[in-house]
């Protein structure tokens, strides 16, 4: 028989057969390079409040999984040049902030035009990474988002542009609306990116900068 009894933010219970007590409290914290994670521990005692056993023994690793991220940003004529460059500041303390983690990326800008400003293994190979964002002019001219992931799917997700395997997949889209003048439609783009495994994040301008 299991007789619990509650405290705030932890409780505590007792098993009749083994003459245990058991605590656990739920918020226990845990840093991994930018991120918290939040996660429970028990401690057996004894019925001198002895303790016997932690469960689990010893906390889980920090996640070890490698990260590759391209962003495609909007370059296009809608674009106010005082907002792209905000656009690059957002994507440069975004790098920043993943430094030190096994964390790739990679930029490709779009209009109805296309410019891969760098790949993932030129990112890796790079000794002044801030240097590679703003080189970064814009391009100007109209909204062919759709084209834009689909060439960022198949240009920039390959072996040859340094994107590894076994890696989690991310791409950003920056833009500031609707695509226009571009006649290819989302659906196929989206489908390729979900046959990829590639999560796909879409950031509005203005929402970004002034809110």
């Amino acid at each position: 028989i299991i007789t619990p009894y509650w405290g705030q933010n932890s409780y505590t219970h007792c098993n009749n057969q083994c003459r245990l007590f058991q605590a656990c409290g739920p918020t226990l914290q845990r840093t991994c390079g930018q991120s918290i994670y939040v996660m429970g521990r028990c401690y057996q005692l004894d019925s001198s409040l002895r303790h016997q056993q932690t469960l689990p023994p010893s906390l889980p690793e920090c996640p070890v999984r490698s990260l590759d991220i391209a962003f495609l940003i909007d370059g296009s004529g809608s674009i106010d040049p005082d907002q792209f460059q905000e656009m690059l500041t957002f994507v440069s303390k975004v790098i920043e902030d993943f430094e030190g983690t096994d964390t790739l990326f990679a930029i490709m800008q779009y209009s109805n035009l296309f410019t891969e400003h760098f790949n993932f293994k030129k990112f890796s190979a790079a000794r002044d990474k801030r240097r590679l964002i703003w080189s970064i002019t814009q391009l100007r001219g109209t909204t062919w988002t759709a084209t834009g992931i689909q060439k960022v799917l198949r240009e920039l997700f390959i072996p040859s542009s340094g994107s590894r395997h076994g890696s989690q997949k991310f791409l950003i889209v920056i833009t500031d609306g609707e695509k226009y003048g571009d006649t290819l439609d989302y659906s196929g783009p989206i489908a390729e990116a979900e046959g990829m495994g590639v999560v796909r994040f879409a950031i509005g301008v203005t929402h970004i900068l002034y809110h």
